[in-house]
């Protein structure tokens, strides 16, 4: 009853060599994993930053283009800003008829 026989010893040792084996195993496919997901991350990164730039650079443009021209639609007499909206359905109206087809919108197959 004393000491374990040396083939019990030498399976526990079996066993243990294989478990560090498989432990080393997923250990390195885990690194494997966070790596490649370090790299796919970086490159979201990347992108979403140029996306965040342009469209900072886009947005100053719309605000230095527009804002003087809101400003001075917004700065001009109360008779005048009533007449706005009907002066651009007009203008639309205009636009629309000169640069309307001659095609029919019918979907009849007559």
């Amino acid at each position: 009853m004393g000491e374990p026989s040396k083939s019990h010893l030498g399976g526990a040792l079996e066993g243990t060599q294989q478990d560090t084996k498989r432990i080393v195993s997923w250990t390195s496919s885990f690194s494997f994993r966070v790596v490649r997901f370090a790299g796919r991350s970086r490159d979201a990164l990347a992108l979403s930053a140029a996306v965040g730039v342009a469209t900072g650079i886009v947005v100053a443009l719309y605000e230095r283009i527009l804002g003087g021209a809101l400003f001075a639609v917004t700065s001009s007499p109360t008779w005048l800003l009533a007449l706005l909206p009907g002066a651009g359905l007009v203008l639309t109206y205009l636009i629309l008829r000169m640069f309307r087809s001659d095609s029919s919108t019918s979907i009849s197959d007559d």
